[in-house]
């Protein structure tokens, strides 16, 4: 098996770093602004009739073993249990997997494969598809259980708990180990001569998603506008599960005419504050959640309004259901201002 080297990053000049290196760049679930040119195979759901999951989108993988450098680095711009899968899937392919003992981890095992999906689907919509529904226990504890490993990064290289605290490099160190550790997970999961406690590892995530929403329930952090949903993130100095937000809306009462949500958010560099980012979702199994696709026109005008007051801003990206604002530029739009571009494009 090759060994790679896994970044979590949304710069180009990061990228540019390792293919001044010859290394073999591979990008899954997303694309660094302004640097498509730089990768050599880029899998990325997060486009116009893309895939739900990202493993969908990958497949055939078609890549020719002849034509790559020893050196492979996987990339993506955000880590989580889809894009995690999604190196998964390449790094143990067989087009990189040089021990012929470890091809049938998974690609010869359809039921290892199901699993693999289960697991993104649930990452991506919080639930998976009815054929899935045999893992769909299994796919919630497996991500529950890699965000709880995380928090074992974070001591490892020493960060600070308070994520404000940190600098640019350790939010991409923090990124890129937990894209390894992730990878390393799914080896333990799947091999059967490994053991991952993954229920055991997951148990202490359910108990912070569950006072998460309570405290947002307290708080009052959900507000209705326009018949959709405002979730303020600000002041909340630590990871958030989408999940909180969904059950703390319905314990509430809340019954918005449309799927969109608008997750308001700060963004804290080296303990400076730069500005406000924002998470544009949906509403899982909402009635009119179809009806809603980002990609067809709604981030392109966006991020219109975005350059009108920042010509340098970063664009609005994601898939259908799911996206948010620049990675790399705080965005100058108010909560309100992002739902009344979201109503008028649809």
């Amino acid at each position: 098996m090759l060994i790679a080297t896994f970044i979590v990053t949304t710069r180009q000049e990061r990228l540019a770093q390792f293919k001044s290196e010859e290394y073999t760049l591979v990008g899954v679930d997303g694309t660094v602004p302004q640097a498509q040119h730089l990768y050599d195979y880029l899998f990325d759901h997060h486009r116009p009739n893309g895939a739900d999951i990202q493993l969908d989108e990958m497949e055939p993988l078609g890549f020719n073993p002849n034509e790559l450098s020893s050196k492979l680095c996987l990339v993506t711009t955000q880590v989580d249990a889809d894009a995690i899968a999604a190196a998964f899937r390449i790094q143990f392919s067989e087009n990189f997997s040089l021990d012929a003992h470890q091809r049938p981890l998974y690609n010869n095992d359809p039921d290892k494969y199901r699993f693999l999906r289960a697991i993104c689907y649930e990452c991506d919509h919080l639930g998976v598809p009815e054929e899935l529904n045999d893992y769909a226990d299994s796919a919630a504890m497996v991500v529950a259980a890699l965000k709880e490993e995380s928090k074992q990064v974070v001591s490892q290289l020493g960060l600070s708990q308070y994520r404000s605290e940190w600098g640019l490099q350790d939010k991409e160190s923090y990124g890129s180990a937990c894209f390894e550790r992730g990878v390393d997970c799914l080896y333990q999961l799947l091999e059967p001569s490994l053991d991952w406690d993954y229920p055991a590892i997951a148990q202490p995530y359910w108990e912070t998603l569950e006072t998460n929403t309570q405290k947002i329930i307290e708080q009052q952090r959900i507000r209705e506008y326009r018949n959709c949903l405002i979730f303020n993130q600000v002041g909340m100095n630590s990871y958030i599960d989408p999940r909180c937000w969904f059950r703390a809306y319905r314990k509430q009462g809340f019954k918005p005419e449309y799927p969109v949500t608008v997750t308001q958010r700060e963004i804290w560099m080296d303990g400076q504050f730069q500005g406000y980012a924002y998470t544009l979702g949906t509403i899982p199994l909402h009635p009119r959640q179809k009806e809603f696709d980002y990609t067809a026109g709604v981030f392109e005008a966006l991020t219109e309004v975005e350059r009108e007051r920042n010509p340098e801003a970063n664009p609005w990206g994601g898939r259908a259901t799911v996206g948010g604002s620049g990675w790399n530029t705080p965005s100058n739009l108010t909560p309100e201002e992002v739902i009344d571009i979201v109503l008028k494009r649809n």
